[in-house]
């Protein structure tokens, strides 16, 4: 049961990352996809790494891997617009809402993943109350959130399906460098486009020496935390996995209040007695999917 830890400690520090961007989206990079093409720029560091792992993959896995960059890039990019327009801890949890459901069902037809009793038990708890905590009252703009929040949920569970896919044809370090390599064929594509150089020169990345330790810190975890999830997908199954993304919510709800007592207009979050009694119950059916996974 590894990989249940593995990924519960990648979605602890995915949590921190996720306030981190929102600061930064808020802040500084205003539009949603330059700051997913330099998050795509900033992934391509792992090359580094690449003469130690390197082996060709199969015509159809190496598809596979490109198809998997292509719609992380995208996932991350909806992704930054719903964290853009609403609360940090409702666009993740519509997304983990969604996401596992539509996993599960491409890992059941196309890697024929069946789970016991108790991981189905687990599954739904985990669903439920990744439901409780997204559909409370905010104070976003609610015109295109939901919209945004749900493909950033069909693309992140393209890509969980594709990166189990080109593990189990690959090694891990070079299957997880051959999906990056998907992902910097994107940017070069996003790059080709005049009206995004456009919009790229309209929104350069200047950060103060004061940021510049945030923005390397944040990114430095959060390629752990990417590096740690992908090392769980190759262990376990990848639709329980992507369904304890629920206890990245947990981690989220007590790092936002936290940081809503000390600055309550950064938090776009109810914080109402309604609102935090919603999320707590939702908090005590994830412990519940937790604790079923664990058995």
């Amino acid at each position: 049961m590894m990989w249940v830890f593995l990924a519960v400690f990648s979605y602890f520090l995915n949590s921190v990352v996720a306030i981190a961007d929102k600061f930064l989206l808020t802040r500084r990079v205003k539009n949603p996809l330059v700051y997913a093409f330099y998050v795509g720029v900033m992934s391509s560091i792992v090359f580094v790494l690449w003469p130690f792992c390197f082996s060709f993959l199969s015509f159809g896995t190496t598809l596979t891997a490109f198809a998997g960059g292509a719609s992380f890039f995208l996932a991350i990019f909806f992704f930054y617009s719903a964290l853009d327009r609403g609360g940090v801890v409702r666009a993740t949890s519509i997304i983990g809402g969604l996401s596992p459901v539509l996993l599960l069902s491409l890992s059941y037809f196309f890697l024929k993943e069946e789970m016991p009793v108790f991981w189905v038990l687990s599954f739904l708890f985990l669903i439920a109350g990744g439901v409780l905590l997204a559909f409370t009252q905010t104070k976003e703009n609610k015109s295109k959130f939901p919209v945004y929040s749900i493909c950033a949920a069909v693309f992140f569970a393209i890509t969980f399906f594709t990166r189990k896919v080109v593990f189990l044809d690959s090694s891990f370090l070079n299957g997880f460098i051959w999906v990056q390599a998907g992902v910097l064929f994107t940017i070069l594509i996003v790059f080709l486009s005049p009206s995004f150089r456009i919009l790229l020169n309209k929104s350069p990345l200047k950060l103060p020496n004061s940021l510049f330790l945030l923005v390397a810190s944040n990114k430095t975890l959060s390629a752990v935390a990417f590096l740690v999830l992908n090392y769980a997908i190759l262990l376990g199954p990848v639709a329980m996995i992507n369904a304890l993304q629920g206890v990245q919510y947990v981690f989220l709800f007590i790092l936002t209040f936290i940081i809503y007592l000390w600055h309550p207009y950064f938090i776009k979050e109810s914080f109402s007695r309604k609102s935090v009694f919603q999320k707590i119950i939702g908090i005590v059916l994830i412990s519940l999917g937790v604790v079923f996974l664990v058995l």
